[in-house]
């Protein structure tokens, strides 16, 4: 869900609240399933025009908060992560295409992170959460 404005040619804004899931991804982490939930603000930097372009490349970055829960087992015993409530960041790139004035198709690359460490720290598994993830979607009034 994404809601946002547009301060001047170049430079817009959104807030965003997204669900990610997924598997642990590093062998020092349970095996199991991983959910965040967060509520970022990114910053965006259209690099043309967006009025003058059909297609305009854009970078971003973003900051916010993320909780992070899940379900795993370690050889064989089933583990809780603990839940955690961490700063988030987020890295973006993409590029919009034009359709009118008013309405853009977009791909984005978003790199997101956490900041504390997440899983069970009394099996001594913990590590940093990040994902990359690939955007596609539609803008309206931006």
């Amino acid at each position: 869900i994404l809601q946002g404005r547009r301060h001047s040619t170049y430079l817009r804004s959104v807030f965003d609240f997204t669900y990610h899931t997924g598997e642990f991804p590093n062998s020092g982490m349970p095996d199991g399933e991983i959910e965040v939930y967060t509520i970022m603000k990114n910053i965006y930097l259209d690099l043309v025009n967006p009025c003058e372009h059909f297609t305009t490349p854009y970078v971003g970055f973003g900051v916010g908060w993320g909780y992070v829960d899940g379900q795993g087992s370690s050889n064989g015993i089933p583990v809780d992560i603990d839940s955690e409530s961490t700063f988030a960041y987020q890295l973006l790139a993409g590029l919009s295409f034009k359709m009118d004035p008013k309405c853009h198709l977009f791909t984005e690359f978003r790199y997101f992170g956490t900041a504390n460490d997440v899983g069970n720290s009394a099996i001594g598994s913990e590590g940093v959460y990040s994902a990359n993830n690939l955007i596609f979607g539609i803008r309206f009034g931006l």
